[in-house]
């Protein structure tokens, strides 16, 4: 029996029926013809240069069957077999192995991983031919019927290695995955001043050193787990990844690598410390096609099965490796690559102001009510609009100073999922529109920027001509994808909260074309779209939006269409190609997500963002350590953050929305009064600057340089400190004046 779970809930009786005797039927119903059969003999190039610059050579091995890449001026040379080990020419299975591939069994439907060496290399069953500037290697695993072509180009200042899914080969097994070069990205675990950089959250280290626990790994999705996959029912807190890259320092030389096609597809994996292989090494793993995971349960025991997309979906996917040497070779070196890699493909632009904190100003929720015994869901106001009016003109009096302002949920159904855009329009239960009007005019005279939160993905209800049933987006197995809200308090699914959906990706544009006009009647000064920015996901009912086909592209055209309209628009959480068109970014990532696999956070994401467009922190005043908090805001150059609600009710106890029971005004006033007041300086002094140093100066202390000159010290400790500006006490920060040495 197949039991099918969405990470939340499980699905009805007679659904699941229905769909265990459909994957019944298709796990052999499903097998495909096999291809047409692989040749006897295959080609290949000799061995030699390849291709040739002023900066690199590329050179193929086809004895090893490796690619080479020597960085003419520092001497490096980076292999897809790890150099120091090639030279030896002895073997091991995942070291000689140029790509690795997983697919999914057509009869027992779990999925097999095969390595490039066991099953291809070491049957001499690889292809070469030389193309532009490079080399195409095809790789036969004859044992399942598959065949991927890679292609390695060289260019001015790179390695870009291409799968090329469309010409990829497949018999009865469904090809799911290609690792590429797994290798290429590696060091020994012996190296000195190295490290693996992975964009965990806001981005972390990983060290190679062998350790008595062992080996250490790391993965993540690019853009997140897509929302849409079916999934056995998991509770795992993941780190978001909003950055496509990664990269290794070994000593003096580093590889960056930059996920340039096919991101939304791909995941990165790291391993630290590995004594099997002597090595540590990062790489991606691209995804051919869509699936689902269910959970089949035979006789007493279960397992995952997959039920895969017919037909490969994605095209080509592209990761380009760019050497770096001397004082670029470092986290730092990345960090910079990739800001000028956004600027030059126009993606950002210089920002020149920006407020000391931001205000994320809650409108209300969904409570239950209880009518002649029956609960009844009804949204209740937290605050209302005259509320904000009077919470931004205390805060500016106490302080001086005025902050950004997000209003959230102040739609028809507050915080919880309803009709689309909170309806395309604004509860009465949160005021009149002449109040709404009346705190857009006062924000406006104040120089306060205002952003009003549309969600334009989620819906739980139909309505302004969007239907829940005919308008979901759908899963691999051609499924409405249903979610359901997660109770972070009692770590479990809201089972009693009701299912919600992600719009048919083909109505986005549609929904945005409505968003467009109702801002214009409505007069909405500034847009934040928190679920757009953050936000890739599949729809299965368009194979263009198959493996989150598209998802890029689609979020940047909606984007440049609302900006069109002159209004500022604002991101929440957001992906680096959303992130690079805000004016605005709330709730930046402000940790790793401290896997035990990390060993040191850094503020990758800030170092790259930094001066290009404003940040603002995660709610400050709902963490467990307000002062930490605050730290690590100001050492990354990321302005404050807070949630506020008008006045807390009791009611919202019960609801799955966490941090409301903190977010009273009144109990926060005189925290985000004195936190202002305290950073106010420090934030005018980096105003519009971008990070051009960030290292670890000991154990607890960091030290975060800025363009200007500025350089700030903090204290990651509970414990005093001493620093170069005297001692810090407990998560306390120093900075020096522009243009004022230490």
């Amino acid at each position: 029996m197949i039991v099918i779970k969405k990470r939340m809930r499980l699905l009805t009786a007679f659904m699941l029926v229905l769909i265990s005797g459909f994957l019944c039927s298709c796990s052999t119903d499903k097998i495909k013809e096999k291809s047409q059969g692989f040749p006897d003999t295959l080609e290949t190039e000799s061995s030699g240069i390849v291709a040739t610059n002023d900066r690199f050579s590329l050179e193929w091995d086809n004895d090893q069957y490796c690619v080479l890449l020597t960085h003419k001026d520092s001497g490096k040379i980076w292999s897809t077999i790890p150099y120091d080990f090639y030279q030896t020419t002895e073997t091991n299975e995942d070291m000689n192995s140029p790509v690795y591939i997983e697919y999914v069994d057509s009869k027992s439907m779990i999925s097999v991983v095969s390595k490039g060496f066991t099953d291809s290399a070491a049957n001499k069953r690889i292809a070469s031919r030389t193309i532009e500037n490079g080399i195409e290697v095809t790789y036969y695993f004859d044992s399942v019927g598959i065949s991927v072509p890679v292609q390695y180009c060289l260019r001015d200042d790179a390695l870009a290695v291409t799968v090329d899914f469309a010409h990829a080969e497949e018999g009865e097994h469904d090809l799911l995955s290609v690792s590429v070069a797994p290798f290429l990205c590696s060091a020994q675990n012996v190296s000195e001043n190295a490290y693996i950089v992975v964009p965990s959250g806001s981005g972390a280290l990983m060290y190679l050193d062998e350790r008595a626990e062992g080996t250490r790994t790391w993965s993540g999705e690019i853009y997140g787990v897509d929302p849409t996959r079916l999934l056995p029912e998991s509770l795992a807190n993941d780190e978001a990844v909003r950055l496509p890259i990664f990269g290794i320092k070994d000593g003096e030389n580093a590889l960056m690598a930059i996920v340039e096609a096919g991101s939304e597809a791909a995941i990165i994996k790291a391993t630290a410390g590995n004594e099997k292989t002597g090595h540590s090494n990062a790489y991606v793993s691209f995804y051919a096609r869509g699936y689902d995971i269910l959970e089949s349960q035979q006789s007493w025991t279960t397992r995952d099965v997959y039920r895969t997309e017919e037909t490969i979906s994605v095209d080509k996917a592209t990761v380009a490796f760019y050497p770096l040497s001397g004082e670029e070779a470092d986290y730092r070196g990345m960090a910079s690559f990739y800001q000028k890699y956004l600027k030059d493909a126009g993606m950002t632009k210089q920002e020149t102001e920006g407020q000391v904190y931001a205000l994320y100003l809650t409108g209300g929720a969904k409570i239950k009510e209880l009518f002649l015994g029956v609960p009844i869901a009804k949204t209740k106001a937290l605050t209302t609009f005259s509320d904000v009016k009077n919470i931004l003109s205390d805060l500016m009096e106490e302080t001086g100073t005025a902050p950004a302002v997000q209003l959230r949920g102040f739609g028809n159904s507050g915080l919880d999922k309803g009709k689309l855009a909170g309806g395309f329009g604004f509860s009465d239960k949160f005021g009149s529109d002449s109040e709404r009007l009346a705190l857009e005019a006062f924000c406006e005279e104040k120089e306060i920027p205002l952003f009003t939160d549309f969600d334009l993905i989620n819906f739980a209800s139909g309505g302004n001509g969007y239907h829940t049933l005919m308008d979901a987006a759908k899963s691999a197995s051609m499924r409405k994808a249903s979610l359901y809200e997660k109770d972070k308090a009692l770590w479990n699914y809201d089972e009693d909260s009701k299912a919600y959906y992600m719009l048919k990706r083909e109505k986005l544009q549609s929904v945005v074309d409505k968003l467009e006009k109702l801002v214009e009647k409505k007069e909405v000064s500034g847009i934040s779209l928190s679920t757009l920015g953050q936000t890739a996901y599949s729809d299965y009912t368009d194979e263009k939006y198959s493996a989150r086909g598209n998802s890029i592209t689609d979020a940047q055209n909606y984007i440049s269409q609302l900006r069109k309209s002159d209004k500022k628009i604002a991101t929440q959480s957001a992906n680096d190609y959303a992130a690079a068109m805000s004016d605005a970014v709330f709730e930046v990532p402000m940790g790793d997500g401290g896997y035990t696999g990390l060993d040191a956070s850094i503020p990758l994401y800030q170092m790259i963002f930094k001066g290009y467009v404003s940040m603002y922190s995660t709610s400050l005043n709902t963490t467990s350590d307000f002062d930490r908090e605050v730290m690590l805001a100001v050492q990354s150059g990321t302005s404050l953050g807070f949630s506020v609600v008008g006045e807390y009710d009791m009611e919202f106890a019960t609801t799955s929305h966490t941090g409301l029971h903190a977010s009273s005004y009144a109990g926060n006033k005189r925290a985000i009064c004195e936190a202002v007041l305290k950073c106010a300086d420090y934030y005018a002094a980096i105003q519009g600057q971008t990070i051009t140093d960030y290292e670890f100066v000991s154990e607890h202390v960091t030290k975060t340089s800025f363009s200007n000159g500025v350089v700030v010290y903090a204290n990651h400790s509970k414990q005093s400190v001493e620093t170069p500006l005297g001692e810090l006490e407990a998560y306390g920060f120093s900075y020096t004046e522009p243009g004022v040495k230490e």
